[in-house]
């Protein structure tokens, strides 16, 4: 999993430095970029589905469809993009990007 780009948790101050971003957003803070950004090593498949999300909410099988990814790829990858604060899961399986 490591390979895939899981990050190793040895304490509690590697989990804290993961979600710190995302918790400062929601108390208030400002966020650091106003537009969100993927990280320079981000894979190709996780590039394909971001760059899907315009000024509208996707539904996840039009992700799925669009992208050409295993269902459950696509899963994975938007979990990914939401734990960094790029997408937000909207009610009926529906995404969008986080401005």
């Amino acid at each position: 999993m490591i390979r895939q780009g899981a990050k190793l948790v040895e304490s509690v101050a590697d989990i804290v430095e993961e979600i710190a971003p995302q918790l400062l957003r929601r108390a208030g803070a400002p966020a650091e970029p106003a537009v969100p950004l993927l990280a320079p090593d981000a894979l190709g498949d996780v590039r394909q589905v971001f760059a899907l999300f315009q000024d509208r909410s996707v539904h996840i099988d039009e992700i799925t469809e669009a992208s050409g990814l295993a269902p459950a790829r696509v899963s994975e990858i938007l979990l990914e993009l939401e734990l960094q604060g790029l997408l937000k899961q909207l009610p009926g399986h529906r995404y969008r990007a986080e401005r």
